[in-house]
């Protein structure tokens, strides 16, 4: 199984699943405390609609080669979440995942 870097991931995600230009993306400037919505500089509200890829367990990473549902990250996850109109991916990173060889020190029970 390969292994990739968040932030890479992150690029495969937003490249894929966006499908925009970066000319196309307007920064977002504001927050509108009246009605709590993210405003951009062309003055519209953004709203993001996505999941959580969060891998608590080993061996803490996506399966970037294979289909597998619920713990991959490959061509047919992005047509997935694309088709349920997701724009955006929550990555998580465990301190635990990381540091697997101090794992028995994180352990309290």
């Amino acid at each position: 199984m390969r292994i990739i870097s968040l932030s890479a991931a992150v690029g495969v995600v937003v490249l894929s699943v966006l499908q925009i230009s970066q000319a196309d993306i307007s920064k977002i400037v504001r927050v509108d405390q009246t009605s709590q919505q993210l405003i951009d500089a062309e003055g519209r509200s953004r709203w993001f609609h996505g999941t959580n890829m969060v891998k608590k367990a080993f061996p803490w990473h996506v399966d970037v080669e294979n289909f597998v549902p619920n713990w991959s990250l490959v061509d047919k996850d992005i047509e997935l979440l694309r088709t349920m109109n997701i724009n955006s991916v929550r990555l998580g990173k465990s301190l635990t995942g990381m540091s697997s060889h101090l794992y028995p020190f994180f352990c309290l029970v």
